[in-house]
């Protein structure tokens, strides 16, 4: 993951005090030991932590390592709480979760459920196109619900899926209809056209 990468760890709390000051020991250095070593590796890979409690509290506590939380201070961002965001806020957050464009009415429906973290947010967006998906090939197959990943994946990229060969590809053979694969991208058939035509598909 060097130069390119990021490493994500979510809940940084909850790792081990010993793994906490390595984690420490790399940010500040640069270096880490690969399990069971003694050999250091230099490496420049971004990390990036979460945490949804008071770090510093849980410093006083003997909970967690300070010398990671003074490496994680340096350079932080506290997020409010999601309920409390303003509603115009709320929706363009709930759009970010996905490439495919939602309607308004989609967006109020997630909004009025009041989530309480990004991950709520995130779940209810997926289920949303899940079932739009299923709904869209339900009538046409009558396929099982969550019989074909593949489709709900290509919901979620929303526009981005037309610049996919593999994708088109994938829905052409499943709907082999230009208005349908348009319904469930959230585009104008004319798109779909040009590119079923650009990948041969027609």
């Amino acid at each position: 993951m060097n130069n390119t990468g990021t490493l994500f760890i979510k809940n940084i709390h909850l790792l081990n005090l010993e793994t906490q000051n390595y984690l420490a020991e790399f940010i500040r250095y640069g270096f880490y030991r690969p399990f069971k070593g003694q050999q250091t590796i230099a490496s420049n890979v971004r990390i990036i932590c979460s945490t949804n409690i008071n770090l510093k509290i849980a410093v006083q506590d003997g909970t967690f390592s300070k010398n990671l939380f003074n490496e994680l201070k340096k350079t932080s961002i506290c997020m409010p709480p999601i309920i409390t965001l303003p509603e115009n806020e709320l929706a363009k957050l709930t759009q970010g979760f996905t490439k495919h464009q939602l309607t308004n009415m989609e967006q109020k429906r997630i909004v009025n459920s009041k989530p309480t973290s990004l991950y709520e947010i995130k779940e209810q967006v997926l289920k949303l196109l899940e079932k739009k998906s299923n709904n869209i090939y339900k009538n046409e197959y009558k396929y099982e619900k969550n019989k074909e990943p593949e489709i709900i994946e290509a919901a979620r990229l929303g526009k981005q899926a037309l610049k996919n060969p593999k994708v088109m590809a994938m829905l052409w053979n499943k709907f082999q209809n230009q208005n349908k694969i348009a319904n469930l991208l959230g585009v104008n058939r004319s798109s779909v056209n040009r590119r079923c035509k650009e990948y041969d598909l027609l």
